[in-house]
């Protein structure tokens, strides 16, 4: 992997004391706390100050983009991606939670490290046209069989009140094997990438979280397109990621 993947994977790891303070006392809360969305987005914001400000001593003169933060933008070739992903997992005391970090330069994505800090374990760590690695640095990624076959198929998704979200939901139910809401943008993916799962798709996803999960994917030979097979997945909103031989019928099966 190359060095800024190698930094990544670091300030990730270091993020994880921090959340497992907040997580191992979760418990302790009143129902009351639970459901304050403003102590939570604290804990988030802690989480993620904490990645943008280790990244941010090593890099003062990058970029930077997370959700909970404005975007530090400076005149870089280099843009940091900070992202929190299955937040509402985690507030209710679910390890289905990830921290994302990717890297680009000059628009290209060059690095990408998604992390499960309650476990203490990099789920997935990729360098542009280097592969990817997956949880300790001796198991490559290697993309699976797949017999193409939507029937056969098992899905992750994650799904809104919309009505066509449901209408969508409840058509592919009919058409797939089986369908698994996780609620954890960056790892439901990495189960994908890993042939847990067959694909991967939502309308709506966290842009920063995406950069991770983009690369993450083609560097596994997976592919990422929106519901009409376009590769321009930021503008659409919705997000499609499949193995090659699936795709074509995957994307059909979308279509309501």
């Amino acid at each position: 992997m190359s060095s800024f993947t190698q930094v990544a994977k670091q300030v990730a790891i270091d993020s994880g004391r921090t959340i497992r303070s907040i997580y191992y006392r979760l418990d302790r809360l009143s129902p009351e706390q639970r459901a304050d969305d403003a102590l939570f987005v604290q804990f988030y914001e802690r989480i993620e100050g904490e990645l943008i400000e280790n990244l941010l001593k090593l890099y003062p003169d990058h970029s930077f983009y997370a959700n909970y933060h404005s975007g530090l933008v400076n005149q870089s070739r280099f843009s940091w991606y900070v992202g929190l992903s299955g937040a509402e997992n985690f507030r209710v005391g679910s390890s289905h939670f990830s921290v994302s970090i990717a890297l680009e330069m000059d628009g290209e994505l060059q690095s990408a490290v998604i992390y499960d800090g309650v476990a203490d374990k990099i789920i997935a760590e990729a360098s542009k046209g280097l592969g990817v690695l997956s949880e300790d640095e001796e198991q490559r990624v290697r993309i699976g069989k797949s017999d193409g076959k939507i029937e056969n198929s098992f899905m992750l998704t994650a799904i809104s009140a919309k009505e066509d979200d449901i209408s969508r939901f409840t058509k592919m139910l009919r058409a797939t094997k089986a369908q698994r809401i996780l609620g954890d943008f960056a790892k439901d993916s990495a189960l994908v990438v890993k042939g847990q799962y067959s694909a991967y798709y939502a309308a709506g996803f966290d842009v920063c979280t995406f950069k991770a999960v983009q690369l993450v994917a083609k560097e596994a030979g997976f592919l990422v397109t929106d519901y009409r097979g376009s590769e321009d997945v930021e503008t659409s909103g919705n997000i499609v990621i499949a193995h090659p031989k699936l795709l074509k019928e995957l994307l059909r099966a979308l279509q309501i």
